[in-house]
């Protein structure tokens, strides 16, 4: 699921996803482009924003593997 700022993603979303996923021992895969501070254009993502669905998944016990291309 993409979530840069562009796709209009709230947190809240996020959470009922990665509730879902915690639930049912599910995956769920996000995507982003570029990590910035003030997201002012397509294709970023702030800061504030990876922190909290950080946070989230601690919240959920999921574990986060990162990747790049």
């Amino acid at each position: 699921m993409g979530i840069d700022k562009n796709f209009n993603i709230s947190l809240d979303m996020i959470e009922e996803g990665l509730k879902r996923a915690a639930n049912k021992n599910k995956v769920i895969v996000f995507y982003s482009h570029n990590p910035v501070k003030t997201a002012t254009a397509s294709y970023q993502i702030e800061y504030q924003y990876l922190r909290e669905l950080f946070s989230l998944t601690k919240k959920y016990n999921l574990k986060v593997t990162p990747f790049q291309k």
